[in-house]
């Protein structure tokens, strides 16, 4: 029997073509991601800051913002944490054992869009699997993650959220950990308080692995954090980034609501949202 191997080839092509034509190519997803530094209860120094006359607004911002993925700091008790986010809604992790709660960074995942997989924690420090205050001596930090599934399109991304120390050598160190991670890993979201502003070497050095989301505009001191600086985005010191290299930011805000009658924002921080398509 004769064999027609160009007849074959042609016979394969035709059977597949439909079947290339109705695979599914890797699903885009939208998120809403935001990252607010809610600034501690008696972190303030002017009677026009008292935790209670800015709580309302910060509960609100968290609220209007709808995002699917939330990094708090300075939260300083998990009732507080849950005050600010709807529990109904969201997921939410930090850090908690039998004797104490530490929610100075939290992350909070939308329950209907994500499913979690796994999560855990590093404390900020040379030896990251116990608890200890750096590797300079400053107040215990914490780098919090959550592996999740997108659920209806089943891709799987791991979040991060956390709030750096200040002090130069814990930046280094926090910086270089964050560095490895992202090297390490595959659809990361890392939304923080990192205490580093564009110029900073721990900002450069997570920019080695990591793509920053934020979208620059000309601003003046209103969308600084207030002791960094006067011009943004060189003032900047809340980032949420990915090493997901075809990530397109759509939409970039910070967000400049007020305290009603007064000029006092919520925080010290500005909180940032964006939307992005990875």
């Amino acid at each position: 029997m004769h064999y027609n191997s160009s007849m074959d080839l042609k016979t394969i092509f035709f059977i597949t073509l439909p079947l290339l034509w109705s695979a599914p190519l890797a699903a885009k997803i939208e998120l809403k991601l935001m990252t607010f530094n809610t600034m501690c209860e008696f972190c303030h120094k002017k009677d026009a800051d008292v935790f209670d006359n800015r709580k309302m607004l910060i509960k609100d911002i968290i609220k209007k913002s709808d995002a699917d993925i939330i990094s708090l700091q300075e939260v300083i008790r998990s009732s507080q944490l849950e005050y600010f986010v709807d529990t109904d809604k969201y997921n939410l992790h930090y850090y908690q054992n039998a004797l104490m709660s530490y929610p100075d960074a939290a992350l909070a995942i939308k329950k209907k869009d994500f499913l979690i997989l796994d999560k855990g924690h590093f404390w900020l420090g040379e030896n990251t699997t116990n608890f200890n205050f750096g590797w300079k001596w400053a107040m215990p930090r914490i780098l919090l993650w959550m592996k999740v599934q997108h659920i209806q399109t089943k891709r799987v991304f791991t979040i991060y959220g956390s709030h750096f120390d200040n002090r130069l050598e814990n930046l280094a160190g926090s910086s270089k950990l964050i560095r490895r991670i992202a090297k390490e890993s595959e659809n990361m979201i890392f939304l923080a308080d990192t205490n580093s502003t564009y110029e900073m070497q721990s900002y450069q050095t997570m920019q080695e692995a990591l793509i920053d989301l934020a979208i620059d505009f000309e601003g003046g001191r209103e969308y600084c954090y207030l002791k960094k600086g006067k011009k943004f985005p060189d003032c900047r010191v809340d980032h949420i980034m990915t090493n997901i290299k075809d990530a397109k930011t759509n939409k970039y805000e910070v967000i400049l609501e007020k305290v009603t009658n007064t000029e006092r924002f919520p925080s010290d921080h500005r909180p940032i949202y964006l939307e992005v398509s990875l």
